[in-house]
């Protein structure tokens, strides 16, 4: 708004997975395995910041497409895993379950192949941001005094009703000696 740049800076990665082909007598299909790959642009390993995700939900997926391992020290037969979990950008396997995804704005999610609006942004700082650039947003000063129980219990979070308005706390100064309050609130658009 005032010509310099926002940014936001996070302490973990956001790795972009892929849905898995699988090449069948009849053509190719999507199988139920997603991957992730922690590579630069360039294609050379990268190790960053933590990555975060979603443990999405157990998939059990077909025979054809299982995988096995041996473990150390035993011999084969390797023993065959159908049971995995789906770790994803989305919280859910199933798309109606899906209330929350890591991803900063609405992007197409790889395993389920559409699109969801309830990203980082759109759950964290929509709100904040629509409502900061609000024609309609105000500043009020109030003083006043307040019980002590009150004093203790008001946080800076709260919101408070004065007369039929609602009002969020942007600052407040409070004397706990004296009771009196200085309150600078927002009214809530």
């Amino acid at each position: 708004f005032d010509g310099e740049e926002f940014e936001v800076e996070v302490g973990f990665d956001n790795m972009l997975f892929e849905r898995l082909t699988d090449t069948y007598e009849n053509g190719v299909g999507l199988t139920e395995i997603n991957v992730g790959q922690c590579v630069t642009r360039e294609l050379e390993p990268y190790i960053g910041q933590p990555i975060i995700f979603y443990a999405a939900g157990n998939l059990r997926i077909p025979l054809s497409n299982h995988w096995s391992y041996t473990p150390m020290g035993s011999n084969p037969p390797a023993i065959q895993k159908q049971d995995m979990w789906l770790i994803s950008n989305t919280n859910s396997s199933v798309i109606a379950d899906v209330t929350k995804t890591i991803n900063f704005g609405t992007e197409v999610d790889p395993y389920h192949l559409q699109a969801f609006n309830t990203g980082l942004y759109n759950t964290y700082w929509k709100d904040y941001i629509t409502d900061l650039y609000a024609t309609s947003r105000r500043v009020f000063m109030f003083k006043g005094q307040l019980p002590l129980g009150v004093m203790l219990a008001l946080k800076i979070n709260d919101k408070l009703t004065i007369g039929e308005r609602n009002y969020l706390i942007n600052q407040m100064k409070l004397n706990l000696s004296t009771g009196e309050a200085q309150l600078e609130l927002l009214n809530d658009v």
